[in-house]
């Protein structure tokens, strides 16, 4: 399974609630497309609002 992490100002100590993850990309579950434009929406949204995870 493939997967992507995403967060605002990334430290090798942040809780797992601090960042946000993308998973379950590929032939049976979210298509690669589909999960990109996922991903551009998370990425805009943490650089308008500096927030992530939980908090995003």
């Amino acid at each position: 399974m493939k997967y992507h992490r995403i967060d605002n100002n990334a430290r090798s100590d942040m809780l797992e609630s601090e960042y946000t993850v993308v998973s379950n990309i590929n032939r049976h579950g979210i298509a690669p497309v589909e999960a990109a434009a996922h991903i551009v929406d998370l990425i805009e949204r943490i650089l308008k609002t500096g927030k992530s995870g939980v908090e995003l």
